[in-house]
């Protein structure tokens, strides 16, 4: 077994390879799903924008505010 990566043999070189590559497409393939399911996922929100500044209150308010 050797314990430097120097002076590794061509086999140990080629099995770190294999294992790095495996992780990349692994987080490659893992953020692609997660970027895909996060299109499926409908946004919560009224349309209404609301800005920073005095406070206000919606007209059409269903439910009551608490602040």
């Amino acid at each position: 077994m050797s314990h430097s990566i120097i002076g590794a043999d061509r086999g140990t070189h080629c099995k770190i390879l294999a294992v790095a590559l495996a992780g990349v497409v692994t987080l490659a393939l893992t953020g692609m799903a997660a970027h895909l399911g996060a299109a499926d996922i409908p946004l919560a929100h009224s349309g209404t924008i609301l800005r920073a500044g005095t406070p206000a209150m919606a007209a059409s308010a269903v439910a009551p505010v608490l602040r």
